[in-house]
């Protein structure tokens, strides 16, 4: 909850007569859904013991919102128009591929895309730092 907070404040306050194309943090959304995917996922197909369960929940939290209040960016979900497939086709139809995943295979899927939204914006701001750091 302290993360969404300050992730929020940050938010706002960089949001002065402007649309993002991404966000600086994980998105409060996106922390929120991906616990649900986990939680969902562990009550069909449980993989940890009932008593470890509440530990894996709360590092995979802290986890989450240490991400909400990082610099990583992620990309905002674009709406899904004619042109934005024309401009990301590539992007656009790793979303439907996701949702359609979602759609076969319900809570697995939903967290493994969750997660897969969330590394790929972990290794974009990294392989985004080590070029600028080579560009000195």
């Amino acid at each position: 909850m302290i993360g969404s907070g300050l992730r929020l404040a940050r938010f706002n306050i960089s949001m002065i007569g402007y649309e993002k194309e991404s966000f600086s943090g994980l998105p409060t959304p996106a922390q929120a859904l991906t616990i649900v995917g986990f939680v969902l996922w562990m009550s069909v197909d449980p993989l940890f013991q009932p008593a470890s369960m509440q530990t894996v929940l709360a590092v995979l939290s802290i986890f989450l919102a240490l991400l909400m209040v990082s610099k990583v960016n992620y990309d905002a979900l674009p709406k899904p128009t004619i042109d934005s497939f024309r401009r990301q086709p590539v992007q656009m139809s790793l979303y439907i591929i996701a949702m359609f995943c979602v759609l076969l295979f319900h809570a697995k899927a939903f967290f493994l895309a969750m997660l897969l939204y969330i590394l790929v914006g972990i290794i974009r701001s990294i392989t985004l730092f080590v070029r600028r750091q080579w560009q000195l």
